[in-house]
């Protein structure tokens, strides 16, 4: 079982005193939108959606990084029992599923780094990464997706999204 909504919000206070920084509001908003865009969707749970948001880049709570926040994230929730927690914590930086895809720099042990290439079932390569088109491809196509099971865009349910984005 994973956690409620105020463990979440808690776990999240706390590492924000740990390591504040813009990421907490990031967590926040993308909990909001997830909890939106999933209250839209037959079959899906906003409460989980949202908590599952709030706790996406958890993992920033141990220090300033790039990738490392991703495998920080998946070990903080698997002490908690917090199974899907932690695989989100690990795997959205990773819409196409493949550790090529990376923008990031993986700030990491060789040991932790080969964890989350077998999470991922690929090698990584540095740089400018060729694979950019096709992760905006892949998140435009999630993003069709949710549109087609709510029947609107995902940007009139998020607060502050067209007036902040779009002007």
């Amino acid at each position: 079982m994973g956690p409620d909504r105020t463990a979440a919000i808690l776990t999240l206070e706390k590492a924000s005193r740990s390591n504040p920084g813009p990421w907490v509001d990031h967590s926040r908003y993308v909990a909001q939108a997830c909890g939106c865009i999933a209250s839209r969707c037959g079959g899906m749970c906003a409460e989980r959606a949202y908590v599952l948001g709030l706790l996406h880049d958890i993992g920033r709570y141990a220090r300033v990084s790039s990738e490392r926040h991703l495998i920080d994230g998946y070990r903080l929730c698997v002490e908690r029992g917090w199974e899907k927690a932690a695989q989100i914590c690990i795997s959205h930086a990773f819409m196409i599923q493949d550790i090529e895809t990376s923008i990031g720099t993986f700030d990491v042990s060789r040991e932790d780094y080969l964890f989350m290439e077998r999470f991922v079932d690929v090698t990584i390569r540095y740089g400018v990464h060729p694979s950019t088109v096709d992760r905006r491809k892949k998140t435009l196509e999630l993003k069709a997706y949710f549109e087609h099971k709510i029947g609107c865009s995902i940007y009139t349910l998020l607060p502050g999204v067209i007036e902040n984005s779009f002007r």
